[in-house]
C-alpha cells in the first residue's frame, strides 16, 4: 500500500511522545523561562529598598515640588521627603526613617552638583527614582502635564527606505521573535538528535529490520520515520510557543507596561519564519537518517549528528555581523547556506528587510536539499540491506545505482 509510511510515522511518534522524558522535555523550556524571570525579579527586588528618601534643598529649586507618579503597583517609587535643613535629615537617617538623603547646596544651579549621604548604601532604585523627581521638578517655567510627559520619555521610531519595516517599542516581537526561533531550532535539533541517531540503527541492533524490508519499500520506511520524528519535534515547539501565547498575555493582563499592552506582530514575519523553519528541519532530519543508515551502532550516528549540527550552533558567532549589515553579500550568502539558514536568515528577518525573492531562494533551498537528503537516506537504507553489517560510505551513495540491483 502506497500509505504504509503512515503507520511508520504514527508509530515513530507514539514511540518517542507517551514517555516521561517527552513530557520532561516539553516541560524543560517554560520551567528554565520561568526560573530565569523569577531569578531575575528576585534579584531586582533584593537590590531595592523601599524605605523613604530624603532630600536638604539649600538652593531654592524645589519650593513646590510634584511627587512621582506610581507607574507601577508591584515595583512603585520611593517615597520623598523634605527636610529644612541638615541637621534634621541626620537625625531622620540615624533614626531609619529614611534610607539616604541628598543635599542640594546654594550653588547647585552653578554647578549641578548634588550630595549623598547615607549610612548603610541605599537601594539602586533609591538613585533612579531621586533623578527622575528633580526631572520632574526640573523647571517652574513648564507645565505639570508637560514635565511628566517629558518624564516618560521618548520612543524612536526606525523605518526602512521603502516603508515595508518599522522598528520600535510597539514592534518589539518582530524583532524578539526571529531570534527565538533561531533558538529553538538549535535546541530541538540537539535535544531531537538522540531521537534522529537512532531512528535507524535500533531497527538494525534489534533484526526487525529484516522483517521491515520485505513489508514496504525504502522510500516509505524513510519517509514514516522522517514524518514521524519532525511530527515529535513540531510537538515540543508547538507546545512551547502555545506557553509562550499565554505567558505574553497574562503579563499583559498583569503588568501595566506600555510595550507589553501596545506591542504588535507582523504575520508577514511569522509566516515568513515558519516557511524556513519546516524545510530546514527536514532537510536536517533527512542528514541524521542518512547517517543513521550508514553506521552500525547508535552511539556513532549521535557524534556524527553532533558534528553535522555545528554550523547552526557556530552561526550565532556571526550575529555582529549580520545585525550591522544585513544586506551585505556576506550575510545574504550565509542566510542563503542550507547549514546556516535557519538560524541567519531569521536574523536577517529581524534587523533588516529581506527581500522576497532572497526569501523564496532560501526556502527553495532548503526544500530541495530536504528532498535529496530524505532519498539519500532511503538510498543509505537500501544499500544497508543489501551490505547488512557494513559501514557504508558516502560516495557510495552518491554512485549510480547498477542495473539488476534491487528497486
Amino acid at each position: 500500500m502506497s500509505n504504509k509510511f503512515w503507520f511508520v510515522a504514527l508509530h515513530e511518534y507514539r514511540k518517542h511522545v507517551f514517555q516521561k522524558r517527552f513530557l520532561l522535555a516539553i516541560l524543560s523550556v517554560p520551567a528554565l523561562l520561568v526560573a530565569s524571570f523569577a531569578a531575575g525579579f528576585l534579584a531586582e527586588f533584593l537590590s531595592r529598598n523601599s524605605d523613604p528618601v530624603g532630600y536638604v534643598d539649600q538652593a531654592g529649586v524645589l519650593a513646590d515640588p510634584i511627587a512621582l507618579p506610581v507607574e507601577s503597583e508591584i515595583l512603585p517609587p520611593v517615597e520623598i521627603v523634605a527636610y529644612p535643613d541638615e541637621a534634621a535629615a541626620e537625625a531622620a537617617l540615624a533614626s531609619g526613617e529614611i534610607q539616604a538623603y541628598y543635599l542640594l547646596p546654594a550653588e547647585y544651579e552653578s554647578n549641578r552638583e548634588v550630595v549623598l549621604v547615607f549610612i548603610d548604601e541605599p537601594g539602586d532604585n533609591a538613585e533612579g527614582d531621586f533623578y527622575d523627581f528633580m526631572q520632574l521638578n526640573a523647571s517652574d517655567e513648564i507645565s505639570e502635564s508637560v514635565r511628566i510627559r517629558l518624564l516618560e520619555g521618548f520612543t524612536t521610531v526606525a523605518r526602512s527606505v521603502d516603508g515595508s519595516r518599522e522598528f520600535s517599542e510597539r514592534k518589539v516581537l518582530n524583532l524578539l521573535l526571529p531570534i527565538l526561533f533561531g533558538f529553538i531550532f538549535t535546541f530541538v535539533l540537539t535535544s531531537g538528535s538522540g531521537y534522529l541517531a537512532n531512528a535507524v540503527t535500533e531497527e538494525k541492533e534489534n533484526r526487525t529490520i529484516e522483517v521491515l524490508s520485505t513489508s514496504m519499500s525504502a522510500n516509505q520506511f524513510i519517509i514514516g520515520k522522517v514524518l514521524g520524528i519532525v511530527l515529535v519535534i513540531f510537538t515540543q515547539v508547538v507546545s512551547w510557543l502555545g506557553f509562550f501565547v499565554i505567558a505574553f498575555f497574562s503579563a499583559r493582563a498583569v503588568f501595566d507596561e506600555p510595550w507589553i499592552a501596545e506591542a504588535e506582530l507582523d504575520p508577514n514575519i511569522f509566516a515568513a519564519l515558519l516557511l524556513v523553519f519546516i524545510p530546514a528541519f527536514f532537510f536536517f532530519a533527512g542528514i541524521a537518517l542518512t547517517i543513521s543508515s550508514t553506521v552500525t551502532e547508535s552511539s556513532e550516528g549521535q557524534q556524527a549528528i553532533g558534528i553535522i549540527s555545528m554550523p547552526v550552533g557556530f552561526s550565532y558567532w556571526l550575529v555582529y555581523p549580520i545585525m550591522s549589515n544585513p544586506g551585505s553579500p556576506f550575510s545574504v550568502g550565509l542566510s542563503l547556506f542550507p547549514l546556516t539558514a535557519p538560524t541567519l536568515m531569521p536574523m536577517r528577518l529581524a534587523f533588516g528587510v529581506v527581500p522576497w525573492q532572497q526569501l523564496a531562494i532560501c526556502v527553495g533551498i532548503l526544500s530541495l536539499g530536504s528532498m535529496f537528503t530524505i532519498w539519500l537516506a532511503a538510498r543509505a537504507y537500501e544499500m544497508g540491506m543489501m551490505q547488512y553489517g557494513k559501514r557504508i560510505r558516502i560516495q557510495e551513495l552518491l554512485r549510480p545505482a547498477r542495473k539488476g540491483g534491487r528497486k
